[in-house]
């Protein structure tokens, strides 16, 4: 018996496939072959290639071989029978191992089938350029099989056709051949991959360091249950070096799967440490894997087999904390403070948050709001802190979040313990400091408030120059009644102080808007400082000049001898302004002023008043009297009102003139003018003056125009010693009969 044969004797019983998830991966060329991967074989109209010890445990054949029988196979469960390992020595050698029979694949040359070996008999096999026409010509073109695997005689052909396979004459019938798919199903353990190397090295006659560098101690020690996992620090008997190329990994089935930092101690080469990117604080076993060769012995070139160390992560009780804040803790808030998200690990994320209120601090440690949490309706992994009140005020703040306020997803609010004693964890207390340089403190004044009859445009006016930002929506409208106005906005091109609101189309009903111009939405060039968000009520009045008169004594364009009062009526109650205020009486002729009107209440009728003249006018002419506007108010008049009564209902005159005409006397000469035939004099009206008594005034009772025709008769009956004046023109026959 070799040595090599008696150096398996002993390992075979070890020696076995470690198998993953049962996922097939095809191999497409001969760079897909793996050392240390498990693989079938399968051939297309015959079966898998197989070792089956009840039939003939010396050799290799497919499972359903018409001479040799059939034996079932299953490819869902891993068989380690119908499982071959590949591995390729340093010096070029190929070979094949059976995972079931534990042995080389060799093509015997007598009697020239294919058998099994304890000793890799297999270093004749190569690779080489595919170069049988009975095989490519048969089954295409050459490229389709461009590489083979070559056993002395035997050749397996790998394909990149649709379905990656190999090209074997491997059978029992003595066929050209048959098309083979061959697949990766899982990896080997290292330690069988590292007794077929020593096998391989012995046969090829290479001697290679031993795989006996192995640790003198590791801490946390393997297996340990630890709060956090941060670093593993391994210690061997020599002093080594580290191959960089072999990555360390750390590992758990939860998910967790990052590559470690290796330092090697510049004080004491004999000492490693393997630290996670992290510490790892969520519960769960952890595996850190060290490959083979990782590590090598400085002193004799030995290295270390490969090593996985377990670790148990149990974190503390009160080791619940979250892995981001959003403010981030101690940072500054331009925008103020108002609330602040929790985030938390996302394989374990929060399942109870207590709502009682915590104080939030100020820098002298007094209370100024309160804050309470609550788990997050948009993301499982976050916990909401939401103060009562959004903090402005510029300063330093502080929140302390008390231990158990926040526990994982194990909590169990009906248990004693609320799910420690099952896995369910909490936080410590923890602060966090914010400083608030609230920069939202450009305001502007809104022109106008109190828009009165119709609204088209409104007017921002900042201190300072400002940029729009149009992402930001500005409304106007009245959310209660549905109303939602067009508006276009825009920054002046001349003042960029100034920002112009423009309704699309004027707003003339009455009623209450409300302008809302979101936070930020206008930013100060010069400092960066942007407006908070406002709202500002816009009230939209009727129009107020609608308090009209409904007459004037003497009339509007009355003619007159004299003008002295003009007596102005109304529907309502009229207050005045200004009492005792003038206005000027001008005489159209001029254009000039002769002399002034003092306006005043009428003691006898409420609702009139009553523009006594400085002077009386007698001069012949025409004479006009103005009533400025808002000079005259309804009876809702409020003058303490900074709208003057105009929001519950006041109403003014608008601008107004009246005209009057002073005309001279026109003296009766009866003898002369009693029987004029004039047509363009009509009689207007006849004032009769008693001496030493007021003028009393008979006025022709006419619906139209007074007109005497020449044919009809006025008598006019006076008393003896009575003055008679005509106003107006005559064109009749006035006949006297004295008494």
């Amino acid at each position: 018996m070799s040595k090599i044969y008696k150096f398996f004797s002993f390992l075979l019983v070890a020696c076995f496939a470690t198998m993953g998830a049962w996922a097939q991966t095809p191999v497409k060329s001969l760079e897909d072959l793996e050392n240390g991967a498990a693989y079938t074989i399968k051939s297309e109209g015959r079966g898998y290639l197989i070792y089956a010890p009840d039939k003939d445990a010396e050799r290799a054949y497919c499972s359903n071989n018409e001479v040799r029988g059939t034996v079932t196979v299953n490819p869902a469960e891993p068989n380690l029978n119908h499982q071959w390992t590949f591995y390729k020595s340093n010096n070029g050698g190929c070979y094949l191992y059976n995972l079931g029979a534990k042995k080389f694949l060799y093509k015997d040359s007598t009697p020239q089938y294919t058998t099994f070996t304890l000793e890799p008999l297999g270093n004749d096999v190569t690779f080489k350029a595919s170069t049988s026409p009975s095989k490519w010509n048969h089954y295409g073109d050459i490229s389709n099989y461009p590489v083979v695997i070559a056993f002395g005689s035997n050749e397996v052909n790998l394909s990149i056709d649709t379905n990656p396979c190999v090209y074997t004459n491997w059978n029992d019938t003595g066929d050209t051949g048959n098309i083979m798919q061959i697949v990766k199903v899982a990896d080997v353990s290292a330690e069988l991959m590292a007794d077929i190397r020593t096998a391989v090295n012995a046969y090829e006659g290479v001697t290679e360091p031993s795989a006996d560098l192995v640790p003198s101690s590791v801490t946390p020690a393997n297996e340990a249950t630890v709060e956090s996992l941060e670093s593993v620090v391994v210690t061997f008997p020599k002093a080594v070096t580290y191959d960089d190329t072999k990555v360390i990994t750390i590992n758990s089935r939860t998910g967790y799967s990052e590559t470690a930092s290796v330092t090697v101690s510049t004080e004491d080469p004999t000492q490693v440490t393997i630290a996670a990117p992290a510490a790892i604080t969520e519960r769960g076993m952890y595996a850190a894997s060290i490959p083979e060769g990782a590590f090598t012995a400085i002193a004799d070139g030995s290295y270390n087999p490969a090593a996985t160390f377990l670790y148990y992560v149990q974190p503390a009780e009160n080791s619940y904390a979250y892995t981001a804040a959003a403010p981030e803790n101690a940072s500054t808030l331009n925008k103020g403070l108002e609330s602040v998200t929790l985030s938390f690990a996302e394989a374990d994320g929060p399942g109870f948050a207590d709502n009682t209120p915590i104080n939030v601090l100020n820098g002298e440690g007094n209370p100024v709001a309160t804050a309470t949490l609550a788990l997050s309706t948009e993301n499982l992994t976050d916990v909401v802190l939401t103060l009562s009140e959004r903090i402005t005020v510029n300063g330093t703040y502080t929140i302390t979040v008390p231990e158990g306020y926040i526990y994982n997803s194990l909590y169990d609010g009906e248990a004693d313990d609320k799910g420690v004693s099952q896995g369910a964890i909490y936080n410590s207390a923890f602060t966090l400091n914010y400083t608030v340089d609230y920069k939202g403190t450009l305001v502007p004044t809104v022109e106008p408030t109190t828009a009165t009859g119709t609204l088209e445009t409104i007017t921002l006016n900042f201190e300072k120059e400002v940029t729009y930002d149009n992402t930001k929506t500005i409304t106007l409208g009245n959310r209660m009644m549905g109303i939602t106005k067009d508006i276009t906005v825009a920054v002046s091109a001349e003042d960029a102080k100034v920002v112009t609101i423009t309704l699309a189309e004027p707003v003339t009903e009455p009623g209450f808007l409300s302008l809302y111009i979101p936070e930020e939405t206008f930013t100060a060039t010069e400092d960066g400082t942007f407006n908070p968000e406002l709202t500002s009520p816009i009230t939209v009045l009727a129009p107020t000049n609608t308090f009209a008169f409904e007459s004037t004594t003497p009339a509007d364009n009355a003619n007159l001898l004299e003008l002295s009062t003009v007596k102005v009526t109304y529907a309502d109650v009229p207050t005045l302004a200004t009492e005792g205020a003038s206005v000027d009486v001008i005489n159209t002729a001029t254009s000039t002023a002769v002399t002034t009107a003092t306006v005043a209440y009428d003691a006898e009728d409420w609702n009139s008043v009553v523009f006594t003249l400085a002077a009386a006018i007698t001069t012949p002419g025409t004479y006009t009297l103005t009533i400025p506007d808002e000079f005259i108010w309804n009876s809702q008049y409020n003058d303490i009102a900074e709208d003057k009564g105009v929001s519950q209902g006041a109403t003014y005159t608008p601008a107004t003139t009246l005209t009057f005409n002073v005309i001279e006397p026109y003296p009766v000469n009866f003898d002369k003018n009693m029987n004029s035939s004039r047509a363009d004099r009509t009689l207007r009206s006849i004032t009769l003056t008693e001496e030493g008594q007021a003028g009393q005034t008979v006025t022709v009772a006419n619906t139209s125009k007074i007109y005497n025709d020449q044919h009809e008769t006025t008598t006019l009956t006076c008393n003896a010693g009575s003055t008679l004046t005509a106003i107006g023109y005559l064109d009749a026959r006035l006949r006297l009969h004295r008494h």
